[in-house]
C-alpha cells in the first residue's frame, strides 16, 4: 500500500510539473499565408486576424497579431490614389520618431522606410510602404526587457501584393 501511494504522489508531481512547464510557453501555431483581396496583399501569420477600421483613423483598416502577451505586430492599410512618394512623405511625417534615424528600404521593388526606437519600457519598430494604390503601415511592439521578436521579420518578409478581381 506505501508502494502504491508512492507511485501516485510521483506520478501527481510529474503530473503538475508538465502543466507549468507548458503554461509558461506560447502554444505551437500553425504558420499560414492569408490573404485579404480587398486590401491586395498576402502575409504568413501564425493565426488569422479579424480585420478591424482603425479607431483613430477613417477608411484604415487594421489586422493585429499578438506574438506574446506584451508583443504585436499590427498592419494598417490605407487606400490612396496620391504618388507612392507623396505618400510616403505624409507618412513620415505623421510618424515624427524623435530623433531616431528613418531608414529607406525597398519593399517588393516598392519605396518604403522603416524605423526602431524606445519609449519608456518599450521598442516600436514602425514599416511603411506602398503598392497598387494603397499605403501599408506596420508597426511591432514589445517590451525593451526583450529582444525583438523572431516573428516580426518573419512577417514583415512574407508580405506580398495581390491582385483583386474587384478594384475599388
Amino acid at each position: 500500500m506505501n508502494v502504491c501511494v508512492n507511485y501516485r504522489l510521483v506520478a501527481g508531481l510529474v503530473l503538475v510539473s508538465a502543466l507549468a512547464h507548458a503554461q509558461g510557453q506560447i502554444p505551437p501555431t500553425k504558420w499560414k499565408e492569408y490573404s485579404f483581396p480587398a486590401d491586395r496583399f498576402a502575409i504568413t501569420f501564425p493565426y488569422e486576424p479579424t480585420p478591424h477600421p482603425d479607431r483613430v483613423n477613417v477608411g484604415v483598416t487594421v489586422y493585429t497579431i499578438r506574438l506574446t502577451a506584451e508583443a504585436a505586430i499590427s498592419i494598417r492599410v490605407v487606400r490612396s490614389k496620391d504618388e507612392c512618394d507623396a505618400r510616403l512623405r505624409k507618412a513620415v511625417g505623421d510618424f515624427q520618431p524623435e530623433a531616431n534615424p528613418i531608414k529607406a528600404i525597398s519593399v517588393g521593388g516598392h519605396k518604403a522606410f522603416e524605423y526602431e526606437h524606445r519609449t519608456g519600457d518599450s521598442v516600436t519598430f514602425g514599416r511603411c510602404w506602398c503598392g497598387d494604390e494603397r499605403v501599408f503601415v506596420a508597426t511591432a511592439r514589445w517590451p525593451a526587457t526583450e529582444p525583438r521578436p523572431e516573428a516580426v521579420p518573419r512577417i514583415l518578409n512574407s508580405f506580398r501584393l495581390i491582385s483583386s478581381i474587384n478594384k475599388p
